[in-house]
């Protein structure tokens, strides 16, 4: 029976990792926002602004796709973009691409929605994990 003592925690060790656990996944997801916002802003940066305009909307397997056309360097191009957004994005809207100079064949759009969003989450957590930590301190104290 000593043995299984040793190995056996008390509810409040365990209830210590997870929000030391929370909070460690609350800075990654943090971390991961930051990285996500930091690429939007390297594309913004690096590459070259310029209109396109959406031909089509892709049909079937590639549904949620805009295909535009656009002029570089005198160069027209027909590519996917790779951000879609089906209640903002119709057929013959014009909308601002970033061209890399090297591959000017494949146009980016900075979205910065999905740094927002894991960023937001990673600070739920976060907080959920100080929170807890410090009502697991106030009960060590009683």
């Amino acid at each position: 029976m000593g043995l299984a003592k040793k190995f056996i925690k008390e509810p409040k060790d365990g209830r210590k990792r997870s929000a030391n656990a929370f909070i460690i996944a609350g800075l990654l997801f943090i971390a991961l926002g930051a990285a996500l916002f930091w690429s939007s802003e390297k594309i913004k940066s690096d590459c070259v602004e310029t209109n396109a305009v959406i031909s089509r909307i892709g049909m079937g397997k590639h549904k949620n796709r805009a295909y535009v056309d656009y002029e570089y360097n005198g160069t027209l191009y027909s590519s996917a973009l790779n951000y879609f957004n089906k209640f903002t994005m119709k057929e013959e809207d014009a909308v601002t691409v970033y061209i890399d100079p090297l591959h000017p064949e494949i146009p980016k759009v900075p979205t910065y929605g999905s740094a927002i969003f894991v960023t937001a989450f990673g600070a739920v957590f976060t907080v959920c994990g100080v929170v807890e930590k410090k009502r697991i301190g106030k009960k060590d104290k009683e």
